[in-house]
């Protein structure tokens, strides 16, 4: 579930800014910003 999770979030964020991680684009929005790892918190419970 996780994974599926990260896939999804990774795929929004690629569609934002109109480039892949490291890639250098034209149509490049603007730039990703790192990350930090945290749970997610859900109706179900807390997926670490």
């Amino acid at each position: 579930m996780e994974r599926v999770l990260e896939q999804l979030m990774d795929f929004e964020v690629t569609n934002g800014i109109q480039a892949g991680r490291h890639e250098r684009s034209e149509a490049r929005q603007t730039y990703r910003n790192g990350y930090r790892e945290r749970p997610l918190h859900t109706r179900l419970g807390t997926l670490e």
